[in-house]
């Protein structure tokens, strides 16, 4: 395939597919956009997993749609190859992502679910993960207090994720890196955390997608028309 387009989007559909067979029946993995109660949206995703327990996306085809906030576990980039510049953009949807605003859980607690970028090749030289990061760390200067990835895989260079501890992040590497198991751990990881991200919404009161901001006002009963 020489059509750089059509290998981008070839490499986005795979990387859903191989998500998929660790999904239950509730869970997509589509593209597409993500919105908040208040109206705001985000750049659209390349791989956005998406739980339907709660609350329906609108699905535009069988893949793609608008997901609400709320019911998103993972907003994903795929690139091709990763450079800075691929880097850069990954991290400007992510930061935009960071800045909706979700709704509420039944503790009060406002959760957005990890960003993660996913890369089949790098133009930087060598098998080296922490030479990536070093560069992520460039463009995010918020890579330890408040990353705008929290999991990043590059085939041929490993698998990270980020892990608040104490108010700081630290980064850690899963696994051996051998072209193979880098991925099969990123899916892995995807795996272990569904249920715990659907506890972490439980309660939240998805009704105001639908009504209204301001429509409750008190009223008295009247026998004038």
């Amino acid at each position: 395939m020489k059509h750089a387009g059509l290998k981008g989007r070839f490499r986005e559909i795979f990387v859903g597919e191989m998500i998929k067979p660790i999904l239950s029946a509730d869970l997509i993995a589509g593209s597409g956009v993500v919105a908040d109660a208040n109206g705001g949206t985000s750049p659209e995703a390349d791989v956005v997993i998406f739980d339907k327990f709660h609350i329906p996306a609108v699905l535009y085809n069988e893949r793609e749609g608008l997901f609400p906030l709320e019911g998103v576990y993972y907003y994903g980039e795929i690139k091709s190859r990763l450079t800075k510049r691929e880097l850069e953009d990954a991290v400007r949807k992510f930061r935009a992502v960071l800045a909706m605003h979700p709704l509420p859980n039944a503790e009060g607690r406002y959760w957005i679910g990890p960003r993660f970028l996913f890369a089949w090749s790098s133009d930087l030289k060598g098998e080296s993960l922490q030479a990536e990061l070093a560069r992520y760390f460039e463009v995010d200067e918020n890579a330890t207090t408040r990353p705008a990835a929290t999991i990043i895989c590059i085939v041929g260079k490993g698998y990270c994720y980020a892990n608040p501890t104490e108010g700081n992040v630290t980064w850690h590497k899963v696994g051996k890196t051998d072209g193979v198991q880098e991925v099969v751990n990123f899916i892995g990881g995807v795996a272990n955390s569904l249920m715990d991200f659907r506890m972490k919404r439980f309660g939240t009161k998805f009704g105001h997608y639908i009504i209204p901001a301001g429509a409750h006002e008190a009223i008295r009963p009247s026998k004038e028309g």
